[in-house]
């Protein structure tokens, strides 16, 4: 069975995408075949890896379940051994699956999921649909959070707490912060009922350089700090997965 991660931010900017891959990356390394659904039309996850974006209409046609499951098949595109992906769609249009549909997802997901221990979900940056019938499907939403001011400043999760039906729901700091100020951070999360992540992803100019090449901080930085804190997350999933299905 797979485990399903929805990455969700509902604002743009805040490198939903590029944690997505990294995740995806560090999964494949470890050995732990992985399946990126890229969930937003302008398809930024098939950008970055290269691969062209969709047209065939068939990702909105099974989130309507207007198409059998098994039809998720045969828009999977192999990235490299233990990572594939299906590609956004660039013709899909977020009005017209505004219906209650959201199970067609789920439906896909378990025809896929003897294939794959892992499924990640990378959302478009809105509340829309999309990112409302994603976290239903999931096990763990990640919400990554790039805080100016971190002791004033934490995400409004109220629409995720509403959708994460089963799902925890993770803040993940995406910039280096002071020990107080994380700290601070923490203790609005216990407030807000959600878990702030102890592994903080550092600013790094490594990720940027990766993502221009089409690669992850894994091929061109793997020493660098960017790195050793995406395979700690990756660690702290798994041991999280491990301790719920004990």
């Amino acid at each position: 069975m797979s485990r399903v991660v929805a990455v969700a931010g509902g604002t743009p900017g805040m490198g939903m995408t590029t944690t997505v891959l990294h995740i995806a990356e560090a999964l494949r390394i470890s050995g732990q075949s992985t399946l990126v659904i890229d969930l937003d039309p302008q398809g930024d996850a098939a950008q970055v890896l290269g691969i062209p974006r969709s047209r065939s209409g068939i990702l909105e046609s099974l989130l309507k379940g207007d198409e059998a499951p098994e039809r998720a098949g045969l828009l999977v595109r192999s990235v490299q051994p233990g990572l594939d992906l299906i590609p956004g769609d660039v013709t899909m249009d977020e009005e017209n699956l505004e219906r209650p549909r959201g199970r067609a997802l789920k439906a896909v997901i378990q025809d896929l999921a003897p294939t794959y221990p892992w499924i990640l979900l990378d959302c478009p940056p809105t509340m829309g649909w999309l990112t409302r019938t994603a976290c239903a499907a999931a096990d763990l939403i990640l919400f990554p959070f790039s805080p100016s001011r971190a002791p004033s400043e934490f995400p409004d999760l109220g629409p995720l707490k509403e959708l994460a039906e089963s799902a925890d729901l993770w803040v993940l700091p995406t910039r280096s912060l002071v020990d107080q100020d994380f700290a601070s951070l923490r203790r609005k999360g216990v407030a807000e009922g959600v878990t702030v992540r102890g592994t903080l992803i550092p600013e790094d100019p490594s990720v940027s350089t990766a993502r221009s090449r089409g690669q992850t901080v894994f091929s061109n930085a793997i020493e660098g700090r960017a790195a050793r804190a995406y395979a700690q997350l990756v660690k702290e999933i798994t041991r999280h997965d491990r301790q719920k299905t004990r």
